[in-house]
């Protein structure tokens, strides 16, 4: 009763803001003035280049995985998913370093030509992660069967890439819907697309009518494109989050070339660049983006270490439920998931409106309501890493715990936080990298009187030299580095400490 409560009023506290939302412009909607924006003209627009980055990310994610090895090093693991993990903005601006250090004096590139290449790239790990996972859980009997009559590439494009249609067409709408989403890159850009265009009716012409409305359409569309496949992209996803039984097939190795070349220029070259632009005038570019920063690193680490442990916390609480009671519809997963897709930009006008009033001032004037959005925005994440977590272990050990009946205590002091607080700070490293990076809330919920941040970055770049973009980027992947790492290393210290 009190788990069902805790999960409802964080849902609730999230899903009223939004039907407030739809019934302030319940009238607008009904005399028709959506027809008339210029929001359903750049719509397309942005439709269009989602699709063409989601694109990219299949191709470039999918031949990954099919080139990746079974027992990889740990470093290698880390460089693949890095870009995943760090701000968009962030590789956004090595990229375009990247063009005009090396392909711009010498070819004229469009900036959505660049859009799509950079989103596409960015968002390549989370195609490959899935992708591996679905080739991990296959019957590998089955593929050893077929390669018996038949060779492996037959294999592949007849057995293989049939089986594993429904998780690349996941990362598909994922991937595009994460672009859909974007503001920050297209910003940076200088292009227009769906967020870029809310952004501006909200922070330039102060329109929070119009701005409300598009976010709505946006919104609409996001549900319309996952919700007739919600309950199966969300089963996909935990299924794929908990897939590690089965070694990975060697059918599917190709050269392992394509990983090193990926590497080198995927983040090498893109890192490389950023920090040549940082040191172009010595140490002068880091002096002034830690001049400017430093009065805002520590607030932002300490509100993203709270939203990290609640957010890993509210996970492993709820996963934890429902592996020990056996709940047969994972609704939780289904919820977080339906949160997990709302646009950040439309959340955070929905939290802002509607706490900006009388009475919920201790709320909003505080960093308490952005904390509130990233750990709903993230709820999905930490509950993914958790189901994960419990899946390393047998079911006849969660029965066996519950059957053993000792005093509730004593089960979580030598039971669970034995075996769960490794996996615990490993979430929250995760989920603090994540909210560290997070700009869309931030700029849409601007806690009145505190600075971040991920939100210093975004707003300088805008006048600022290129220099100093990229040494205030620099120092922001160090200070969300140090405390991960930190939180990595008791999560090891503590996993040997449980081995011996």
């Amino acid at each position: 009763m009190i788990y069902g409560t805790v999960i409802l009023l964080l849902a609730a506290s999230v899903l009223v803001p939004l039907g407030y939302l739809l019934v302030q412009t319940f009238p607008d909607i009904r005399a028709g003035n959506v027809s008339g924006i210029y929001f359903l003209e750049i719509l397309p627009v942005g439709i269009l280049l989602a699709a063409a980055a989601a694109l990219l990310s299949l191709l470039t994610g999918s031949l990954l995985a099919f080139s990746f090895s079974v027992r990889p090093a740990g470093w290698i693991w880390v460089l693949m998913i890095w870009p995943l993990l760090m701000p968009a903005y962030f590789w956004a601006t090595a990229w375009e370093d990247v063009f005009h250090q090396i392909i711009l004096p010498h070819l004229s590139v469009s900036p959505y030509l660049r859009y799509v290449l950079e989103m596409g790239l960015i968002y390549t790990p989370l195609v490959f992660l899935l992708t591996v996972t679905g080739l991990r859980s296959l019957n590998t009997s089955w593929v050893e069967s077929a390669l018996t009559i038949s060779s492996p590439s037959r294999v592949r494009y007849r057995i293989v890439i049939p089986l594993l249609r429904p998780v690349l067409g996941i990362g598909f709408v994922l991937v595009f819907l994460f672009v859909l989403h974007d503001m920050t890159v297209a910003t940076l850009l200088g292009i227009k697309t769906p967020g870029t265009e809310i952004l501006i009716r909200f922070s330039a012409f102060y329109d929070h009518r119009m701005a409300v409305l598009q976010s709505l359409v946006l919104l609409s569309l996001t549900w319309l494109v996952i919700g007739p496949h919600l309950r199966r992209i969300t089963g996909r996803l935990l299924h794929s989050a908990s897939s590690n039984r089965h070694p990975t097939p060697a059918y599917h190795q190709a050269s392992p070339w394509f990983i090193y070349i990926w590497l080198v220029f995927g983040v090498g070259i893109p890192l490389a660049i950023l920090v040549y632009e940082s040191f172009r005038y010595g140490w002068k570019g880091p002096a002034e983006a830690w001049s400017l920063l430093k009065p805002v690193w520590l607030p932002g680490i300490l509100m993203a270490l709270v939203t990290a442990w609640l957010t890993a916390m509210i996970g492993f609480l709820t996963a934890l439920y429902n592996r020990w009671y056996k709940t047969r519809t994972n609704w939780t997963a289904v919820l977080f998931f339906i949160l997990f897709t709302i646009p950040p930009v439309t959340l955070g006008l929905a939290l802002m409106l509607f706490y900006n009033r009388p009475g919920w001032d201790f709320f909003y004037e505080s960093s308490a309501l952005l904390i509130l959005a990233i750990t709903v925005r993230y709820a999905f994440i930490g509950y993914g890493l958790a189901w994960h977590a419990l899946s390393r272990y047998a079911a006849s050990m969660w029965d066996a715990i519950r059957l053993y009946q000792t005093h509730i205590r004593d089960t979580w002091r030598y039971m669970i936080l034995p075996l769960l607080t490794r996996d615990f700070l490993v979430t929250m490293a995760v989920v603090f990298i994540l909210s560290l990076g997070e700009v869309t809330l931030a700029f849409m919920i601007y806690p009145p009187g505190m600075d971040l941040i991920s939100l210093k970055i975004f707003t300088l770049s805008a006048n600022s030299p290129s220099y100093l973009v990229a040494s205030m980027n620099l120092l922001s992947m160090l200070l969300m580095l140090i405390p991960a790492y930190l939180l990595w290393l008791m999560a090891a210290f503590l996993s040997q400490k449980t081995k011996s």
